[in-house]
């Protein structure tokens, strides 16, 4: 019989810690940080005041033990789908990289393709003394941005990730010297940007 005892408390704890850890791994990250120290801040509190009032009866411990538990385990079937949905690795989507140098207060490319809708990455080189950055428009003017890139100190790299727009013919310059400029054709339907 003690054997008993001890192997189903050891079952019922393996279950608890399984279906808590199906919430955590449902949960955003900060989420799940939150999650965990209030449960263990109320685990901690539960058991202070079990220590300093040795008088509760065992039949209401157990009570308080298996309504617990059996919060915890609906919560972990509950959140398990979303566990497996939330955590799948996202289908590899090809990124397309662009490389482009400011130099002497130029660009070396006047032009440059995409793909519409396509993942972009324009990995923008500055050994130029003086900052430069890369923002993209939707014409000359310059006044409706459709990305703009961080500034760059002098000696710097920086690489901007973004989705690319709808296919057409944009506008791109440095907004710190807008003589560095060119032209950006987005090739494809566009169907499955946004």
């Amino acid at each position: 019989m003690p054997v008993a005892i001890i192997l189903g408390a050891a079952v019922v704890t393996e279950i608890v810690v399984f279906a808590f850890s199906r919430v955590l791994l449902a949960s955003s990250k900060n989420m799940a940080v939150i999650v965990a120290t209030v449960v263990a801040v109320a685990i901690l509190a539960v058991a202070a005041v079990i220590a300093a009032r040795p008088r509760i009866r065992s039949s209401t411990l157990v009570g308080l033990l298996v309504l617990s538990g059996l919060g915890v385990v609906g919560a972990g079937v509950a959140t398990a789908g979303r566990e497996r949905e939330h955590h799948e690795e996202p289908a590899k989507e090809a990124v397309e990289t662009v490389k482009i140098k400011a130099e002497n207060v130029l660009f070396d490319k006047e032009d440059f393709d995409l793909r519409a809708g396509g993942r972009v990455a324009i990995e923008l080189d500055n050994p130029d003394v003086v900052p430069h950055n890369l923002s993209i428009y939707a014409d000359e003017s310059a006044q409706e941005p459709v990305f703009k890139g961080e500034d760059v100190r002098d000696g710097g790299k920086v690489t901007y990730r973004f989705k690319a727009p709808d296919a057409g013919s944009y506008y791109f310059q440095c907004d710190i010297h807008p003589a560095m400029n060119g032209t950006v054709t987005v090739e494809g339907s566009g169907a499955d940007s946004h």
